[in-house]
């Protein structure tokens, strides 16, 4: 199963199975932005920089993720980055926030199974 499959297997039982293309869009744009170890590791910078690794890093862990709000998504990633996610997603902006704080735990989280950042090219790809 691709990791694009798990995460929307993922989100689906998280929503009901109501998780929809606007969910999917963001996840592919969202692999696509933070898929590969330097933007994981940017998108990790951004949370501890904003007061919210803890957030970020039981994404990380094997543990239960921490929710995140969009306000949270948005002070931790960026009104630019936001944007280009959106554009990508080629959803509204004002709602990719939202989407981000519901799908960001999961992506992380199926992205690092074993509870530790990637290293190099171990990230496995969104196919």
């Amino acid at each position: 199963m691709s990791i694009f499959s798990q995460i929307s297997e993922a989100l689906g039982s998280q929503t009901g199975g109501q998780s929809g293309s606007n969910h999917s869009d963001m996840v592919k744009a969202a692999l696509d932005m933070f898929g590969h170890p330097a933007g994981m590791s940017n998108l990790g910078q951004g949370f501890e920089g904003a007061g919210l690794g803890h957030i970020f890093q039981s994404w990380v862990g094997t543990g239960a993720n921490n929710p995140v709000s969009p306000q949270q998504v948005e002070s931790a990633i960026g009104s630019d980055r936001i944007q280009q996610l959106a554009q990508r997603a080629g959803i509204p902006a004002s709602i990719a926030p939202q989407l981000l704080a519901t799908i960001l735990p999961v992506v992380i989280d199926k992205l690092t199974p074993h509870g530790r950042m990637p290293q190099g090219s171990a990230i496995p790809k969104a196919s």
